[in-house]
């Protein structure tokens, strides 16, 4: 990268986050502000008048001023509507009944609308993804899912959570899609898979026991603890799943790695490989950090070393850093080649 390049690119996050900073504090003063108001006198003797400039300000201008200063930046417009609804939280909050009829108006038909069509235009992006994904070599729902409601949502970590739990529904009920890239599976030589099965009729079985005993205290307790142990079940499940849909790849510049929904997904670039070992010793550095679920059981056969540091995203999104990577790959010998032969 040269200098003109990366000066650009410090330039660029600079001003965004100045503009983030601005973007933010602009509507938190209007807010106080607004706040600040509703306990003065004058706003007891005119409450009538005044909450409706407050109405403005909350849901109006807050979100215009916001718009403005975020609107050539990076950051996405859609969250815009995040001022939106903490202006309408914070007035149903300060604004009594008696003066709040446009509140109640905006609460009961105006927020369920937008509600509607932001929801709305998320299927919509998913749904356009993936007609123009379903002919390519490759295509990887979990990946999409994050960067889809990272734009809208404008929050990474919120976006990763929430991708995560969309993605345990689509491996649950999706095969796996074709490619046309050398692709590896990592889960034929170590027996995870009857190893998770195990686990989830474990699950499962626990489950109903543990109903049982809990109905005998509480039944809302009873009921809850199933649902949270059902759910759990589901995204082992979806885990199981999606080892098969998302296999290890070779393309033509990058090596995927991934391991189902809850081990973890990176992207190397050829070129940012130093060496491979075929190994399964432990390595003792805090750079090394393994794509594996369960590490007690998945043991690693291969250690990929790196050039330059990559974030491996782990379970709901969770980030790590590292320099060493530990995987366990079915047909490691062949996979060692197929890089060599890349790197050559």
């Amino acid at each position: 990268m040269s200098t003109f390049t990366k000066d650009k690119t410090y330039s660029m996050t600079t001003l965004n986050k100045q503009r983030l900073i601005l973007a933010i504090s602009a509507p938190a003063l209007i807010i106080a502000a607004c706040i600040i108001i509703t306990f003065c006198n004058i706003f007891k003797q005119h409450s009538s008048e005044l909450s409706i400039g407050i109405l403005c300000d909350l849901l109006v201008l807050s979100p215009l001023i916001y718009y403005f200063i975020i609107r050539k930046s990076t950051i996405s417009k859609l969250t815009v509507l995040r001022v939106f609804t903490l202006g309408l939280f914070v007035a149903s909050i300060v604004l009594t009944k008696q003066h709040n009829t446009i509140l109640e108006f905006i609460k009961t038909w105006v927020a369920p609308l937008l509600e509607i069509a932001l929801v709305t235009f998320i299927i919509w992006k998913f749904y356009q993804v993936r007609l123009i994904n379903k002919n390519k070599n490759h295509f990887d729902f979990l990946i999409h899912a994050r960067l889809i409601l990272a734009s809208v949502l404008g929050n990474k970590k919120v976006a990763n959570i929430i991708a995560s739990e969309i993605a345990m529904f689509y491996y649950l009920f999706n095969k796996k899609y074709k490619n046309n890239f050398l692709q590896f599976t990592s889960h034929k030589e170590n027996g995870i898979i009857i190893v998770l099965y195990t686990f989830l009729f474990i699950c499962l079985l626990e489950t109903l026991v543990m109903h049982f005993v809990f109905a005998l205290w509480n039944t809302t307790a009873a009921w809850i603890f199933s649902g949270l142990s059902a759910y759990t079940c589901l995204q082992l499940l979806a885990h199981i799943r999606a080892i098969y849909s998302r296999p290890i790849l070779i393309t033509q510049k990058q090596v995927i790695l991934r391991n189902g929904l809850l081990g973890g997904d990176v992207e190397l670039d050829i070129s940012n490989i130093n060496n491979i070992e075929l190994s399964s010793k432990d390595v003792v550095s805090k750079s090394a950090i393994s794509m594996a679920f369960l590490k007690v059981i998945e043991n690693h056969n291969t250690v990929i070393y790196l050039k330059e540091e990559v974030i491996i995203t782990k379970a709901f999104g969770i980030k790590k850093t590292a320099k060493i990577i530990l995987a366990n790959i079915d047909e490691s010998k062949m996979f060692l080649d197929s890089i060599n032969g890349k790197i050559k």
